[in-house]
C-alpha cells in the first residue's frame, strides 16, 4: 500500500474528515460543553502504512506530553487528552487573560494480533506518532470443494 493512504475505507471516517474540512476553522471543537465543561476535541489523524507498519499520527496542539493517554483494548487503539492553556499580557494599563480547555478523544481500529508491547509511540512539537507492526496473516491453502 502507498504512504499515507487509510488501510482501510471506512465511510463514517471519511464523512467525519469531509465535516471537518467544511466546517470553518475557527471552531476547533466539534461538541459544545455544558457551561463550566470543557469541549471535546476531535484530534485530526493521519493514518497509513509504512515498512511493514501502521502509522498514525495526530496533530495535538497545545497539548502536554504528561496529558496524553494511548490505550489498547478490543482491536480499538483509543487516545486521549486534556487541553489547558492560559495567557495573561499587560500593556499600557490594559490587562487581559485568556483561557481555553478541552478534552480529545479518538477511537481508531487496528489489525487483529497486534499488542501493548509492539506499539511505540513518540510525541514532538504538538505531534503525536503511534508506529505498530501489522502482523502476518497468511493466507489459508486453498481446498477444493466437493459437489453434492
Amino acid at each position: 500500500m502507498a504512504d499515507n493512504k487509510p488501510t482501510v475505507f471506512d465511510p463514517f471516517r471519511e464523512m467525519d474528515e469531509f465535516l471537518e474540512r467544511s466546517w470553518p476553522a475557527r471552531f476547533p471543537f466539534s461538541f459544545a460543553g455544558a457551561a463550566g465543561e470543557p469541549a471535546i476535541w476531535r484530534a485530526r489523524i493521519d493514518e497509513y502504512e509504512q515498512d511493514g507498519n501502521l502509522v498514525i499520527k495526530a496533530d495535538l496542539p497545545g497539548v502536554k506530553r504528561e496529558d496524553i493517554s494511548i490505550e489498547l483494548d478490543g482491536g480499538v487503539l483509543t487516545i486521549k487528552g486534556e487541553m489547558k492553556e492560559e495567557k495573561e499580557t499587560t500593556e499600557k494599563n490594559v490587562r487581559r487573560s485568556e483561557r481555553r480547555r478541552g478534552s480529545i478523544y479518538r477511537q481508531i481500529p487496528v489489525p487483529a494480533g497486534i499488542t501493548h508491547e509492539s506499539i511505540d509511540a513518540k510525541f514532538d512539537n504538538g505531534v503525536l506518532e503511534i508506529r505498530m507492526p501489522i502482523p502476518k496473516v497468511e493466507a489459508p491453502a486453498g481446498k477444493q470443494i466437493t459437489i453434492k
